[in-house]
């Protein structure tokens, strides 16, 4: 799978999956950490003001570096994209988990 395919499919993933942690404190901690971590992806990309993870934030960025292959993302963005992924498996893991224990 190469680069741009592994992306768009966390993209989609974290979309997919908002609802589902949207109560969570520790994961909306990380949501506000993408937020300021890729604000200057964001505003480098031309994404509105108002685009937050959840609200096409990740989608923007994504898109503009499809067409902008120069484009870097910061470690500091990388890190807290990377860190809400890992918490919100673990988050949808325990949720299963539990569910399961209810069958």
């Amino acid at each position: 799978m190469n680069k741009v395919t592994q992306i768009s499919t966390f993209l989609v993933a974290l979309a997919l999956g908002q609802a589902s942690f949207a109560s969570d404190p520790a994961l909306q901690a990380d949501r506000d950490a993408v937020n300021s971590s890729c604000s200057a992806e964001a505003a480098t990309a031309g994404c509105p003001s108002d685009a937050k993870v959840g609200s096409g934030l990740l989608k923007c960025i994504h898109a503009y570096k499809k067409d902008h292959k120069e484009f870097k993302i910061s470690e500091g963005c990388k890190n807290a994209s990377h860190k809400l992924k890992a918490d919100h498996e673990a988050h949808k893991a325990k949720k299963e988990a539990k569910k399961a224990n209810k069958s």
